[in-house]
Parts: structure tokens; C-alpha cells; sequence
């Protein structure tokens, strides 16, 4: 909320006036922390001492308002090192070796901020009596959520301050991977909940945390299912069996600020189903810094988690895919066996790879083992779950009881789509016609969310969780589904590819079907992108005014669209054709989208999986891209391109996409439309373009038109949308006229239909493109 400063009179803190928007997150720094850091023998300070000799910001620590050192490096083997400040005048050491230091005045250092802790403190204070009397009619129970961390210590002596006695309860969630020190904190703060009348409860998963990381695997940023299996859940849990109530709704007071970390200096104050599903949340310090708390512990004698005065800024898991560096090197200095412990399960499950010469201290230093986003590099892992189309239909193979896919199917309310179970001793097969399910895609994606639910589910209780109303129960691994309370919000299925066990162990049986859809990432072309290329032409890649990462996607978009050759990204001839015959008219236009639908996935997707003239809303978009395995991150990139593409020629002119409405700045529907072109040589080219794609030379026109195949290219029939009365009127023109006619023959008669491609290398199209550079007055549009 204020800014601070270091102050040279008090070795402290010093609270200013001045709101801020950026922390440093300031700490304290006790004698424990710089005996591990082995500066006992450089300086002299009372190693018993309570109270800070220093404080840090990250790596750079203060003495009496001055910056002395700084750590680099480090890792969960390897210890910082230690740069010792100098002073620029002199060149001496700010702090001379063998200085005695003297402490914190802390009683001095809290007087001086009084005035501004008070008004911080009452703010907060009155946030929570004011939260309270909005909700103290309408909801079930009131807690904080109490971690164990100077947060929530702070936290909780503010909720006592604010609210009567046994209006609220304080819960601990126990993952298993706590600090030591923490649990000693946990036990002194029980006695003090009970001498103040504060009931205190403990929630525990079922799951002891190193058997879930075999089961799971070892967590990683993007896989983190740890917080939801050994936090959010049994906290939910645990509420429910107190008060007795499955559909419980209540208000967690949490100690979330603002200023920890990118993500949370988003948060909102007040809100509901952010943090746990189903119920209120209320950051009651959202807005402190890190010197406000630390403030606030010492001015009211707070006794608080010991693992801060070795040097650990966070009270937290063990080992945790989210740290790294110097962090996880002190807590390994703090708890060796406690943290070899999870080490050694990361060892025995996670590929180290033996080609890239990585040894234990390499791997754990740049956080290998964290960066995984499937089962792919767990050792041991089986896959429980294959797709596969065969002749117009979808067959899932899946390890697990039809009876675990008739519970978690309830939840649909009715699925809309036949499909067919064939039981096996040790296997499950699903198979369903694969126009169901792109005609339903969102029944399609929930479907097959529960297909991963049947194959992978170990009852890690986080679906029962997060139902609003209670019907979900486990008995081990074994669910059953109370289908008459069940009221089919789909809470339940909110979770990446709709199992937390998939989702982490899940490995695809060759290219992923999402691989590549999102290609662009979050920088798809601008119009204005394309004009400054055909303005720079060879000369774009050192006069353009893009920033590192636009330029990176656009060079995709370059590549597949034919516009930029391969690797070294310079000018085509394929783009100064298109600049000749007008790189914006609509035969130009037409020529680099049949490239891109052949070329890039993401434009192979629009095209193969958005129906001509049908609206699409975002969220159906979001459902169909979801069926495929698309993460949400991913999907968000998507809708994205999406909407810059319609804004584009390829939009405007050629037709390909289109906004149907728009909100604001957000388009909320699109339309895959019929593309604006006149001249039948774009056909000729796309069939080449098809033949080469799918390894074929002949084909029926029926063929072109059954979307029920399988094949490697999209019919040109799908891209352009062109009806099959008026395909058939090109291909017979193209096949009778002279200059094309030795390019495709196609023959339409005694209710037979022919298409042969008589060339279709590179060769021949650049073949066909001359033939419309010669023709750019005319035809081409």
C-alpha cells in the first residue's frame, strides 16, 4: 500500500507517505541465515540474537540503509555466490570484514511507523467487518485460510481483531510437504486459536504426497495438480464434514497480496469461484507490501514461522516447480532429508536425458524437471487412452470399466449422438461417427472429458470438490454419481482435458492433433504487416519495425503462405508473382490461403473443422478446439488469430473468415464463408495442391465431397466452398480448355465421375502461375 525505505538510524524499515504500485518485497535477515551463508567468520554478530541485522530485497541485502551484497546463482546443489559492495569514491568494502553489526531497533523502527501502520491496519480491519456484515446472513461459514506463512499470521490477528468471537474458523491445509518449522509454527498457533476461541481445523488429502507424485508424476509449472489434489480439495472437503453440509457456501479470508508475484497483482479483492470453487474469497491484505506485514509482525510481537529466519522468503511446499536458483538451495540447507526425500522421487520418475550429458546438478539447476507438459518424460508412464478414425468414425481405446463411463457420462444430462461400447477384460472400446461429433462439439468435448475421466481417474476427490451441490462421492478410486441432485453445471469436468491424472500423464500416440493449431501464438498477421512486406520486399527483414516476437510468427505465416523461402526467409518468387498480379486481389489472395490450408495447421483447421456459412460463438469455437486437446491458454491465442485474420484481406475481401457480431473490441461470433474468386485456375491450383498433399493422381468427385474420409489434405471443396454442381462446371471447363487442359483431365458421364491430375509437382503449378501472370488484366482479381 506505501512505500518504504531502509533507515540507517534504525537498521529498519521506514513506512512513507507515498502510495506505491512496485515492492521489492523487503525481509528481515536474522543471524541464522548469515551463518548459513558463512559469514560468521567475516563479521562479528550475536548468533543467539532474536531480532534482524539486515534486510534483503531478492538477492540484495542492506545494512543501516545501505545495499552491502548481493548473491548470484545458486541452485538446489550449488550455493550462491557472494559479491561483497564496494564504495566508488574509496574502493573499500561498504561493509569492512570484521565490522561488528548491530541489530534492528525494532521497538524504535515500529514507533516511527505508527502513524502509517495504524491507518493501514484499520483499512483493513474495517474491509473485513464491512465483508462480513454483507455476508453473514447469506452464507454457511467464514475462515482463514492459514498457510503457515507471515501472511496469514498477519491475517489471522487482523480476522480476531475485526470479528466476535466463533464467527469464523481457521483452517490449515496440510499437503505433506510443509517446512519442519512450519509444523512447529502450526501446533503454537493451534493453542492460541483455542485460548482465544478461534476453532482451528487441519485438512489433509487422503493421498500421502510422495505416493501421488508417482502417481501423478512429479508436478511441473504448467501440471501443477498438486495445489487442487493436496490443497484446494481437502479444504473443501474438510468444511463439508464439519458443518455437515455437501452444498456448503461460505467466504475464505485469505492472505493474497497484490505485490508477490504478476499474477496476483491481478487479483480482485472480493470475488467468487477465483480461488475456490463454489465459494467467496475476500484478500483482506491485497493491497500490503511485504514491509507492512513485516511492520505489523514486530509492532504487535507476533510470533511467526521460524523457517524466515533461515533465510527462506517463503513458507512454503518443499520442493516446488514454481521456485529455483538460491530458493530451493536454502531450503535444502534448512531440511536436507525433508527435501531429498521428493528429489529422489523426481530421480526415479522423470527422464534425465543422458544425450544432452545433463547431470543431477545441471538438471535441478535450470529446472528440468519442472518444464514437462505431459507423461511423455515419466518413467514407466502407459497410456491409458487412444483416438483413432477409422471409415468415418471415431474408435476410443481406453484402460478402464464401462462402469466408471456410465458415472461420469450422468453429469452430461444426455449426450445428443449414438455410440457404441465393446468391453474387454482389461480394455474399453467407444467408437462413434465422426460427424456426430463435429456437428456437437460440445457435447463431443465433454464426452470425451469423460472418457479420460473413466481411463485415468485414481479418486483424487477434486471433481467431488468442486461440485456446488454435493453428489459426487469416492469410495478409493471408485466414483458414483447421485444423478437425481446432479444439476449438470459441468463443474466438475473444469479441469484441462477434464482430468487432473490425464492431463499429467497423458502421452499422444504420434503428433499430437493440437500440435501446431496455435502456431501463431498471440501474434497472428495484421494487414498492415502484409503491406509493409510487399512495400520492403527484399529488403522486410532489415527495414521492418517488429518486435522480436511478431517478426518470429509472422516469418511462419511467410513460410507456409509460400510468400518467404524456407530457413533463410527471403523474398519468393511465388511473392513477386503475387506482387505482380496484385498482391491484395483476390486471385493473390485465394493462391496464399490454398498454401496456408496445406502448409499451416492452424489454417488447416479453420478450414477442415468450420462448416461454410455456419456462425461459430466463442464458446463453441473454445468446445471444438477443447475436443482436440487444445490447452486453454492455447485456445485463447486462437480466437485471437482468429479475429485478426477476419481484419485482414483474407477477411474482408476474399471472404475466407468473418466477424458475424462483434462486442466492443471482442468479436463474439464468426462465419467460415464462401471465398470471393473469378478465376477458375485457383481450382486447378488447389486440386493440385489436394493430389499432391494426399499421394494421389486420381479421384471421384464424390471423393472431393465426403467428408467422412480420412485423408491428408482438406478438399478444395472445403477451403473455397464451392457446391458440388458448380465444381463440377470448372473442373469440366478447366479439363476443355486448351492452356489448362494438360494440367487436369476430368471426365462426367453415364453417372460416372473421373478427376485425373495429370501434373502436380512444383514444376507445374509454377507452370500455372505464368499462365495467370500472362493473363493479370484479365481474369485475375
Amino acid at each position: 500500500m506505501y512505500s518504504y525505505t531502509f533507515d540507517s538510524e534504525t537498521n529498519g524499515i521506514l513506512l512513507n507517505a507515498n502510495p506505491t504500485t512496485i515492492s521489492l518485497e523487503a525481509r528481515p535477515v536474522f543471524a541464522q541465515e548469515l551463518d548459513m551463508l558463512g559469514l560468521g567468520g567475516r563479521w562479528k554478530y550475536d548468533r543467539l540474537c532474536e531480532t534482524p541485522f539486515m534486510w534483503a530485497e531478492s538477492v540484495n541485502y542492506f545494512y543501516r540503509g545501505r545495499k552491502v551484497m548481493k548473491l548470484k546463482g545458486g541452485s538446489l546443489y550449488v550455493p550462491p555466490e557472494i559479491e561483497f559492495l564496494k564504495n566508488e569514491q574509496n574502493g573499500l568494502d561498504i561493509l569492512p570484514e570484521g565490522e561488528t553489526l548491530v541489530s534492528a531497533d525494532l521497538d524504535e523502527m515500529c514507533r516511527k511507523n505508527r502513524i502509517i501502520a495504524n491507518v493501514v491496519e484499520d483499512a483493513a480491519i474495517k474491509g473485513i467487518q464491512r465483508i462480513y456484515e454483507k455476508y453473514k446472513d447469506r452464507l454457511d461459514i467464514f475462515e482463514v485460510a492459514y498457510s503457515g506463512g507471515k501472511d496469514s499470521r498477519v491475517l489471522l490477528d487482523l480476522v480476531h481483531k475485526a470479528l466476535p468471537p466463533k464467527t469464523f474458523v481457521a483452517i490449515f491445509g496440510d499437503t505433506g510437504m510443509e517446512f519442519p518449522d512450519t509444523y512447529d509454527h502450526i501446533t503454537a498457533i493451534q493453542k492460541w486459536c483455542g485460548e482465544n476461541g478461534i476453532p482451528f481445523h487441519v485438512a489433509k488429502s487422503h493421498f500421502d504426497p510422495e505416493e501421488s507424485w508417482r502417481i501423478f508424476g512429479p508436478p511441473a509449472r504448467r501440471l501443477r495438480w498438486c495445489c487442487s489434489v493436496h490443497k484446494s480439495a481437502p479444504q473443501t472437503l474438510k468444511m463439508r464434514e464439519i458443518l455437515g453440509k455437501r452444498d456448503y457456501v461460505g467466504l475464505d479470508f485469505t492472505g493474497v497480496r497484490r505485490h508477490e508475484s504478476i499474477a496476483r497483482s491481478e487479483y480482485e479483492q472480493e470475488n467468487f469461484s477465483k480461488k475456490q470453487r463454489g465459494q467467496h474469497s475476500f484478500h483482506a491484505i491485497l493491497e500490503w507490501t511485504s514491509a507492512e506485514v513485516w511492520n505489523h509482525i514486530f509492532t504487535h510481537a507476533l510470533d511467526f514461522n521460524r523457517a524466515y529466519r533461515k533465510g527462506n522468503s517463503r513458507a512454503g511446499c518443499l520442493v516446488c516447480p514454481m521456485s529455483g536458483g538460491i530458493g530451493d538451495w536454502i531450503r535444502r540447507e534448512c531440511y536436507p532429508e525433508q527435501v531429498d526425500r521428493f528429489v529422489s522421487v523426481i530421480k526415479e520418475k522423470c527422464v534425465i536425458d543422458d544425450d544432452d550429458k545433463k547431470s543431477p546438478v545441471k538438471y535441478f539447476a535450470d529446472n528440468s524437471w519442472a518444464a514437462r507438459c505431459s507423461g511423455k518424460t515419466i518413467i514407466g508412464n502407459e497410456n491409458r487412452f487412444s483416438e483413432t478414425i477409422e471409415g468415418g468414425r471415431t474408435v476410443f481405446e481406453m484402460r478402464g470399466s464401462p462402469v466408471m463411463l456410465r458415472q461420469w457420462l450422468k453429469p452430461l444430462g444426455g449426450i445428443g449422438f449414438a455410440y457404441h461400447v465393446d468391453a474387454e477384460e482389461e480394455r474399453t472400446i467407444v467408437s462413434v461417427t465422426t460427424s456426430d461429433l463435429k456437428s456437437n462439439p460440445s457435447k463431443a468435448k465433454f464426452f470425451k472429458y469423460a472418457l479420460h475421466k473413466a481411463a485415468y481417474c485414481v479418486g483424487c476427490r477434486v471433481c467431488e470438490q468442486n461440485c456446488p451441490v454435493g453428489c459426487i462421492f469416492f469410495s478409493g478410486n471408485m466414483v458414483n454419481i447421485d444423478e437425481t441432485k446432479c444439476r449438470h453445471c459441468m463443474n466438475c469436468f473444469d479441469l484441462q482435458g477434464g482430468c487432473l491424472m490425464y492431463d499429467s500423464r497423458f502421452e499422444s500416440v504420434g503428433e499430437a492433433r493440437s500440435k501446431g493449431i496455435d502456431c501463431f501464438n498471440s501474434h497472428a498477421i495484421k494487414e498492415e504487416w502484409l503491406i509493409s512486406y510487399f512495400d520492403a520486399r527484399e529488403n522486410f527483414m532489415k527495414e521492418n519495425l517488429l518486435g522480436n516476437k511478431m517478426l518470429q510468427y509472422f516469418r511462419v505465416f511467410l513460410k507456409d503462405s509460400g510468400l518467404a523461402e524456407p530457413r533463410t526467409y527471403f523474398f519468393s518468387s511465388f511473392a513477386s508473382f503475387v506482387c505482380d498480379i496484385g498482391w491484395n486481389s483476390k486471385t493473390a489472395l485465394a493462391l496464399m490461403l490454398l498454401n496456408l490450408c496445406y502448409r499451416n495447421r492452424q489454417f488447416e483447421w479453420m478450414a477442415a473443422d468450420m462448416d461454410i456459412d455456419r456462425v461459430y460463438s466463442r464458446s463453441e469455437i473454445d468446445e471444438m478446439l477443447a475436443l482436440r486437446g487444445v490447452s486453454e491458454r492455447s485456445r485463447g491465442f486462437i480466437l485471437q488469430s482468429l479475429k485478426r485474420i477476419s481484419d485482414t484481406s483474407f477477411g474482408k475481401s476474399l471472404g475466407f473468415m468473418r466477424i458475424a457480431d462483434s462486442k466492443g473490441k471482442s468479436a463474439e461470433r464468426f462465419v467460415r464463408s464462401k471465398c470471393n474468386i473469378l478465376d477458375a485456375r485457383v481450382v486447378l491450383y488447389a486440386i493440385m495442391l489436394f493430389a499432391e498433399k494426399c499421394e494421389i493422381n486420381e479421384f471421384s468427385l464424390f471423393y472431393l465431397y465426403d467428408d467422412s474420409v480420412e485423408r491428408a489434405g482438406v478438399s478444395p471443396a472445403r477451403i473455397l466452398g464451392i457446391e458440388r454442381d458448380g465444381m463440377q462446371d470448372i473442373l469440366q471447363n478447366l479439363s476443355n480448355n486448351g492452356e489448362t487442359s494438360g494440367f487436369v483431365y476430368v471426365s462426367f458421364t453415364l453417372g460416372l465421375d473421373k478427376i485425373v491430375v495429370r501434373r502436380k509437382d512444383e514444376e507445374a503449378r509454377r507452370d500455372l502461375l505464368e499462365l495467370i501472370r500472362k493473363d493479370m488484366g484479365g481474369n485475375a482479381s
